[in-house]
């Protein structure tokens, strides 16, 4: 379709942005990586799917290699032992991982007997958290304090102990306007319910 769109109305791959959810993201990637007419500008995953995928390489999956710039957003990555359904490992030119990246505040994680719990975690809460942060990206400005402001750092763990409160190279604002050029693994907190984001609060 990309390569289409190319050809007959001249609409160049370095003008667009691909973004999809759980298999969607993969499916964004893929569509990046087939397009023969340039490189796709950016690609975002929204936590990519991880059953079926845990063990693709990366030519069967979202990839940086995609486009231009991949950004990924992790919200319920892990083993589905874990209650989890996307994948935890950094696929992108930056992958944030908001409150851990495995699960979210305001949901169900660990059900017991309460069929509520359950229906929650059926319902995938965790794992539609970042759509839900994604949007709230889209409608923000990137000068405000509300923004998704997140630092980067070796792990979640190192995060939470408080061992990366510099910005280091560079923090970055996760979501739509991220900015490009920096690279590697970024960290946050969020409220558990939206509005979502809370700037410069570590």
């Amino acid at each position: 379709m990309i390569d289409w769109l190319h050809n007959t109305s001249g609409l160049q791959p370095s003008r667009i942005h691909i973004t999809g959810h759980s298999l969607g993201a993969h499916t964004a990637g893929l569509t990046g990586k087939y397009v023969t007419s340039g490189t796709v500008n950016r690609v975002t995953g929204l936590d990519p799917a991880g059953p079926s995928f845990y063990d693709k390489p990366s030519d069967q999956r979202i990839d940086k290699s995609n486009a231009a710039f991949v950004d990924i957003m992790h919200s319920n990555s892990g083993d589905l032992f874990q209650a989890c359904f996307g994948l935890y490992d950094a696929l992108g030119h930056v992958d944030f991982y908001p409150n851990g990246g495995m699960h979210q505040p305001g949901c169900v994680n660990t059900p017991e007997f309460d069929i509520d719990d359950w229906l929650d975690l059926a319902e995938d809460c965790s794992h539609m958290r970042s759509v839900d942060l994604w949007v709230e990206s889209l409608t923000s400005v990137p000068s405000s304090s509300l923004t998704f402001t997140s630092w980067p750092c070796t792990d979640w763990e190192a995060f939470t102990v408080a061992n990366c409160t510099s910005c280091g190279q560079g923090c970055l604002n996760m979501g739509f306007h991220v900015q490009q050029g920096l690279s590697g693994s970024y960290f946050l907190h969020t409220n558990s319910t939206s509005p979502f984001a809370l700037g410069n609060i570590q």
